[in-house]
């Protein structure tokens, strides 16, 4: 589930959205609205460590491919990797 999208970051420039607003359930808020990433170059996600495992395998300039499930459809969004600070 993707958090946060930094402005004219990677994934900014690639379309990825981050939550839309927030749910409260008993004392805790839950991000709403936003992308699901359920693969990376076609490895299953299951936990944010899968995509930083990837990630910090490449480096600036490399490309990954990433299958977003957003409102009920999946897309594939190609990534330029960079180092933001």
């Amino acid at each position: 589930m993707v958090t946060a999208v930094a402005a004219q970051g990677p994934a900014d420039a690639a379309g990825i959205r981050g939550p839309e607003s927030t749910v409260s359930v008993g004392p805790r808020d839950y991000p709403a609205g936003t992308d699901i990433i359920t693969a990376i170059n076609e490895d299953t996600v299951d936990r944010a460590v899968d995509i930083q495992r990837v990630i910090l395998e490449r480096g600036a300039g490399d490309i990954v491919v990433l299958e977003v499930w957003r409102k009920g459809e999946t897309r594939n969004v190609e990534v330029a990797l960079e180092v933001v600070d």
